[in-house]
């Protein structure tokens, strides 16, 4: 498994390490990679891609050394499995990528990955940049790499507060006003400020890491689409796809040899 803390040299060798490239007769990719911030819509569009066409796309399952809740069933949400064997299968290199969450290890397994292309399907990831390295550097996955692009402040505001209306979710950061003001209106006011301004910070902070992971990973890109009409982008990409089918395609060498 790539570990990036570990992968320092790598990634300074890749940089400077040229690609052989060919081109490719039209072929069809078998992984759609999305790639891009929090709360840019990638896991919108790959819901959509999925919704749209069931027989065309598909997602992967998350592997869990959760416990199952009552009535979780694995391979429902969640494939449940023991802490030791998905550990041991981390060290044989068998994820794409894990995490820990509450002290449950969560991550996508590789032969979900190949069962879902085996199928005839292209599996649409949303992963970290950095599984790019093992996807991109195997002909079994040949990726199509979207990078979604953290739109303008005005744009991105909207796609935030229509995730947190379609979530039933808000900052911790909020107040009730009205009571606020019963008890001292300056009170409310600098609250209302200071909320304003966390979320603002965030948002500077989301276009300036959107416009560094793109600078960084850019030789992984096929495709850069910046979503500021969920319509327009998801349209983009299902004729991205389609055009997969009849235009030829430059490559990287190992795919074919």
């Amino acid at each position: 498994m790539y570990k990036t803390k570990q992968n320092g040299e790598f990634d300074k060798a890749d940089l400077m390490l040229y690609e052989e490239v060919t081109k490719m007769p039209p072929f069809k990719r078998k992984t759609l990679v999305l790639i891009g911030v929090s709360g840019v819509g990638r896991r919108t569009l790959k819901n959509r891609l999925i919704n749209s066409d069931p027989d065309k796309f598909a997602s992967v399952l998350p592997h869990t050394s959760r416990p199952p809740r009552p009535l979780e069933e694995s391979g429902k949400a969640y494939w449940f499995t023991e802490r030791e064997d998905m550990e041991q299968e981390i060290k044989e290199n068998r994820f794409l990528e894990f995490g820990e969450h509450n002290g449950n290890l969560y991550g996508t397994h590789l032969d979900s990955i190949r069962d879902i292309i085996r199928s005839g399907k292209m599996c649409v990831l949303d992963c970290a940049p950095s599984a790019l390295k093992i996807l991109h550097n195997s002909a079994e996955f040949m990726p199509y790499v979207i990078f979604v692009a953290s739109p303008g402040m005005e744009q991105l505001k909207q796609l935030y507060a229509e995730r947190r209306s379609a979530h039933g979710s808000q900052r911790s950061l909020q107040f009730d006003r009205q009571s606020s003001i019963r008890f001292s209106s300056r009170r409310a006011k600098t609250l209302e400020s200071l909320a304003s301004l966390y979320e603002d910070d965030d948002l500077i902070s989301a276009v300036e890491e959107s416009a560094l992971l793109q600078r960084k990973y850019d030789k992984y890109l096929d495709m850069v689409i910046v979503n500021e009409d969920f319509d327009v982008t998801f349209r983009a990409v299902t004729d991205a796809l389609e055009a997969l089918s009849h235009e030829h395609q430059w490559v990287p060498v190992n795919w074919i040899y």
